[in-house]
């Protein structure tokens, strides 16, 4: 009643009565600064009459000590981006990704009709999507992978593998030159990490069995990380996180801790939706 419409996430960012406090005085100083002036108060208020109090104070040889420890646990923690590759609805690169952010460009279109045809769901409301173009396409040879086997892979399982590479381009690395963590089986200590929140694609494999057809279809998704340090002879860590909506942020995060504890000398860190 007070402010009007407020942010739906406003308790999700602002979680104790201070912090919400300093968010009303900074975004909403004139609603609080009208809220303040009563009938038996008609002081008029400058812009900087309403203080919320600071936590107490350190004194300054604290303050020294804390900058001390600050400075020593960040000494040599310093992480480089050297490599990067991505693509996404309308951006089969990073340039044209950009090219669409500057231009403003709306990236959601109706479902294409190689996906599915969204007419023969009813129950489905809505008929628009960001999607990637030529999803299914792969060329597992370049990778040494048979065509056999290629064909039960999970398309994000494709994709996520063939960007892992260009991102190696990118940083101007092969798999050969990268650095080694054993001479006995030439592994590099490079860890993956990938952010992977869906899993239906073995779902095709349930309906053909369901109607008499056996599919091996691979859709298990921590093999979306294994089958890059695999086929790359990485020995880092290894692995694929679910953790919905932040999933690749956290996979990044995941990675600066791998470099931070000495676990890997580089990392990999992405995520891949289909």
């Amino acid at each position: 009643k007070q402010f009007g419409k407020l942010p739906s996430t406003l308790l999700f960012t602002y979680k104790t009565i201070h912090s919400l406090s300093g968010y009303f005085v900074n975004e909403q100083k004139e609603a609080v600064l009208k809220l303040l002036q009563t009938d038996n108060n008609t002081e008029s208020y400058e812009d900087d009459s309403i203080i919320v109090k600071e936590p107490e104070k350190l004194s300054s040889q604290t303050v020294k000590e804390v900058v001390s420890q600050e400075e020593e646990h960040t000494d040599n923690q310093d992480i480089a981006i050297i490599g990067i590759s991505g693509r996404f609805p309308q951006a089969n690169q990073l340039s044209d990704y950009l090219v669409n952010l500057e231009e403003g460009k709306d990236c959601i279109t109706e479902i294409p009709k190689e996906r599915w045809n969204y007419e023969d769901y009813p129950e489905i409301k809505c008929k628009w999507g960001g999607f990637i173009e030529d999803a299914d396409k792969f060329d597992p040879q370049f990778f040494n992978i048979s065509p056999a086997n290629a064909i039960f892979m999970d398309p994000q399982e494709r994709l996520f593998v063939q960007y892992v590479w260009k991102c190696l381009e990118d940083a101007g690395y092969t798999p050969e030159n990268m650095p080694r963590h054993s001479e006995t089986d030439k592994r590099a200590n490079v860890s993956v990490f990938a952010g992977v929140t869906f899993n239906e694609y073995g779902l095709y494999g349930a309906a053909d069995i369901a109607n008499g057809r056996t599919m091996p279809l691979n859709s298990q998704i921590y093999s979306i990380a294994n089958r890059v340090s695999y086929l790359f002879n990485f020995g880092g860590p290894s692995l694929s996180v679910d953790t919905a909506c932040s999933s690749s942020l956290y996979a990044i995060h995941l990675a600066c801790e791998s470099l931070h504890k000495g676990e890997s000398e580089m990392a990999i860190a992405g995520g891949v939706n289909l």
